[in-house]
């Protein structure tokens, strides 16, 4: 798989969250680009975020960090948490590829904490020019500094959030 950003220049992508381009490619899928202001593209065909509007028929993704996993962890509870009030919760393990199956409508809405600009800054602009929302947990703008990541359609957003705070 190979994802890659970039910034225009003399933007500080870091702090202020702008990518303006987008690619990833896998054997999954060939190639997935995203232009800002000139949407999303999945081998050439536009691609749109689904149209769920209930957290009960939205299919989360979610991943963590290996030291996170342990019989009590946060994580771990706020899954079964969210199997319980939605669709159900899936784990696939690339940051990068779960957000672009949002920005397919295949998924519903992306969670994670503790991520890296190389872990998803393809994925957030394809996303986001997919038609999706992307904040930090407490609903507010995404950065590529932030530690948090809530992705999804705009209908069920506000939901994820207050489930996932």
């Amino acid at each position: 798989m190979v994802s890659d950003a970039t910034a225009a220049p003399g933007k500080d992508a870091f702090n202020t969250g702008v990518v303006n381009l987008g690619f990833i490619s896998s054997g999954v899928w060939t190639i997935q680009v995203a232009i800002e202001r000139l949407n999303a593209y999945l081998n050439g065909e536009p691609i749109r975020v689904g149209s769920e509007s209930n957290i009960s028929d939205a299919l989360l993704v979610t991943g963590f960090q290996a030291p996170e996993w342990n019989s009590d962890s946060a994580v771990l509870e706020q899954i079964g948490n969210l199997i319980g009030k939605s669709r159900s919760v899936r784990i696939f393990g690339a940051a990068s590829l779960d957000l672009c199956m949002v920005a397919t409508g295949q998924l519903t809405g992306f969670f994670h904490d503790g991520l890296h600009p190389w872990d998803d800054a393809a994925g957030v602009i394809i996303l986001q020019e997919a038609g999706g929302t992307v904040t930090n947990r407490e609903g507010e703008s995404f950065r590529l500094s932030d530690d948090t990541l809530v992705a999804s359609n705009q209908l069920i957003h506000d939901s994820l959030i207050v489930l996932l705070n």
